[in-house]
C-alpha cells in the first residue's frame, strides 16, 4: 500500500483529483470521519463516484465536513454525472463553493446540510438551476441558515432569456428573507430585479448586493435601494438615466428622481461603479449626484475599473455642473485614493437638509 494512504486524522485537504483518483479516493475514505474541510481540483470526472461511494454501492459520509470547494482547471467540460438516490455525503455543510458547472444530475450534494449551510457559491446555468428548483433546494426557508448566496451562469445566456431571468428571481426571491450577501454574475436579470422585488418580496435584510457585470439605468438603481433599505453596500455599471422616459434635459431627469424617491429609507454606505471602457460622463455624473442626495448615509462611491484620467475628467465637470450647485451646500465629494482605486468621499454638511 502508499505511504501516503496510511495517513489518517486529517482535518484538512487540497488535491487534485486528476493525479491517482482511485488512491485519492481511498485516503479520503480513511479520513472521512475526521475531515474538516476539502478542495477539490479536476481535469475530468472519471470515477468522481468514489468520492461518496465505495465503488461497491457503499455510500462515503463526511460526517463533519463544513467546507468543501471543487474547482476546475478545463472550464469548458460539460460533463454531468448520473443521479444517486438516497445518499447524503455532505451533511454538515457550512461552506460550499463550485468554481465549475455544477457537475450532478441531481441535488446530491445539498441533502442533508440544510440546517448547516450559511455560505453558497454555484457556478450553473438556468437549466440546472431549474432541476434544483424541482427537487426543492431553493424553496422558501430551506436553507434556513444561509447567509451568502453567489450565482454565477456558466452559460451567458442567449436563448430563452426570460425563461432564465424567471428562473433566477424565483431563487433570489425564496433566499432574500434569510440571506445578508448576494453575489451574481453573468445574469441578465439586473433591470428585472427591482420591479421584482418591489411587488413580491415581504421583506430583507441583505446587506451586500454585488453584481460588477450587471448593468442598470438610474431608475432601476435608485428602485433596488428603495426596495431594499438595508443595503449597505452595492456594485453595478450605469448604463443611462432612463431609457425610454422621456427626458430632455438634466433637470427633468432631477425632478423625476425626486419626486418618485424622496420618501427612500436606505443605509447604503459604499457603492462601486464598476463601468470599464463604456463611462458615459453624463450619466455617471448626475447618478453620483442623485444617489448621494436620496441617500443620506452614503459615504464612498469607487471606481475599480475605470481609467484614472477618466474618472478625475468626470469629477471635474460634476463639481461644475449645475446639478452639483444644487446640493453643494448639503455635501462635499473629496477624490481620494483607496488603494489601487479612486475614490469620491462624502462629507455630509451636519445640520443641512
Amino acid at each position: 500500500m502508499d505511504t501516503h494512504l496510511a495517513i489518517q486524522n486529517l482535518s484538512h485537504m487540497q488535491c487534485n483529483w486528476d493525479a491517482d483518483h482511485i488512491s485519492l479516493a481511498q485516503l479520503l475514505h480513511k479520513n472521512r470521519s475526521s475531515l474538516l474541510s476539502l478542495e477539490i481540483s479536476y481535469k475530468t470526472l472519471e470515477g468522481f463516484e468514489l468520492l461518496f461511494t465505495d465503488g461497491h454501492n457503499t455510500e462515503i459520509t463526511y460526517q463533519y465536513l463544513n467546507t468543501l470547494v471543487l474547482s476546475q482547471d478545463d472550464d469548458t467540460s460539460t460533463t454531468t454525472l448520473p443521479k444517486y438516490e438516497g445518499i447524503a455525503p455532505f451533511p454538515r455543510l457550512e461552506t460550499l463553493r463550485m468554481y465549475i458547472r455544477y457537475p450532478f444530475s441531481d441535488d446530491l450534494i445539498f441533502r442533508g446540510n440544510r440546517k448547516t449551510l450559511r455560505e453558497l457559491y454555484i457556478l450553473a446555468d438556468s437549466m440546472i438551476m431549474h432541476m434544483l428548483c424541482n427537487a426543492g433546494v431553493f424553496a422558501r426557508n430551506r436553507m434556513e441558515c444561509l447567509k451568502q448566496l453567489s450565482i454565477a451562469d456558466s452559460i451567458v445566456q442567449i436563448g430563452n432569456i426570460e425563461y432564465a431571468t424567471e428562473v433566477y428571481l424565483k431563487i433570489i426571491s425564496n433566499a432574500l428573507p434569510s440571506i445578508d450577501t448576494l453575489f451574481l454574475a453573468d445574469t441578465d436579470i439586473a433591470e428585472a430585479l427591482p420591479q421584482y422585488l418591489e411587488n413580491k418580496i415581504p421583506g430583507s435584510d441583505i446587506r451586500i448586493l454585488d453584481m460588477p457585470d450587471s448593468y442598470l439605468q438610474l431608475p432601476c438603481l435608485l428602485s433596488l435601494l428603495k426596495s431594499l433599505p438595508t443595503l449597505q453596500r452595492l456594485r453595478c455599471m450605469l448604463s443611462g438615466l432612463g431609457t425610454g422616459l422621456g427626458f430632455t434635459n438634466a433637470s427633468e431627469v432631477e425632478n423625476y428622481m425626486l419626486d418618485r424617491f424622496n420618501t427612500m429609507s436606505t443605509h447604503l454606505k459604499r457603492w462601486d461603479i464598476t463601468n470599464d471602457d463604456h463611462f458615459p460622463e453624463n450619466v455617471v455624473i448626475a447618478s453620483i449626484l442623485l444617489v448621494a442626495v436620496l441617500n443620506p448615509q452614503l459615504e464612498a462611491i469607487l471606481f475599480s475599473r475605470q481609467k484614472e484620467d477618466m474618472v478625475i475628467n468626470a469629477f471635474e465637470k460634476m463639481l461644475g455642473s449645475r446639478l452639483f450647485s444644487n446640493y453643494k451646500e448639503k455635501f462635499i465629494p473629496n477624490l481620494v485614493n483607496n488603494d489601487d482605486m479612486r475614490m469620491i468621499h462624502i462629507k455630509r454638511n451636519v445640520g443641512v437638509t
